[in-house]
């Protein structure tokens, strides 16, 4: 196992490696688990490909990935003429969460970096989740990223304790019992 840079031909692994971890609303049919792939993938590979680090097997075949956006006012602009309509033709369950990821980082413009991270199942809890945020922090780090969040994070999520010792602190409530969290990359 080891990490490394994203390239191309990982796009389709990644895409089904989304699909894969999508939660139970995504899982329901074929139409919103290209949603899932839509909305939390297709954006960053397409247009932020030196922000994606990839977690490969002994076959340097993807098994997990994480994957940042750095330009809010790129990401907000892209999704919105270009996301949107895509994910639109998956229904308006798709819509609405697209809707939601705009409105959420709308809520942390000051810390616009933001993070989508998955693992297959099999390689979960082993640490490989910190070692691909390690990887991520220090790639934004030499970009002069301040702050990294990962959005729409309930309390009763099972993601939310892994966040929460990896060192990210609930920013901004978002919604219900959704909060943004971030983590501190430097000091101004």
């Amino acid at each position: 196992m080891r990490i490394r840079r994203y390239i191309e031909s990982d796009k389709e692994r990644l895409r089904y490696i989304c699909k894969i971890t999508a939660g139970p609303d995504f899982q329901k049919s074929e139409k919103r688990l290209e949603a899932a792939a839509i909305i939390y993938n297709d954006y960053f590979t397409e247009n932020e490909a030196d922000n994606i680090f990839v977690l490969a097997d002994d076959n340097d075949e993807a098994v997990g990935y994480i994957l940042s956006s750095t330009d809010y006012d790129k990401y907000r602009r892209l999704n919105k003429s270009i996301y949107l309509k895509k994910s639109a033709k998956c229904g308006f369950f798709a819509v609405l969460c697209i809707t939601g990821s705009l409105y959420a980082l709308s809520k942390i413009k000051d810390r616009p970096a933001h993070l989508h991270i998955d693992i297959l199942p099999q390689y979960q809890h082993k640490g490989w989740g910190r070692v691909l945020i390690d990887a991520e922090c220090e790639n934004l780090k030499g970009k002069n990223i301040e702050y990294l969040s990962v959005n729409n994070i309930s309390r009763k999520s099972p993601a939310y304790p892994f966040y929460i010792s990896y060192g990210f602190r609930e920013y901004r409530h978002l919604v219900g019992n959704n909060y943004s969290l971030s983590i501190r990359l430097r000091k101004v």
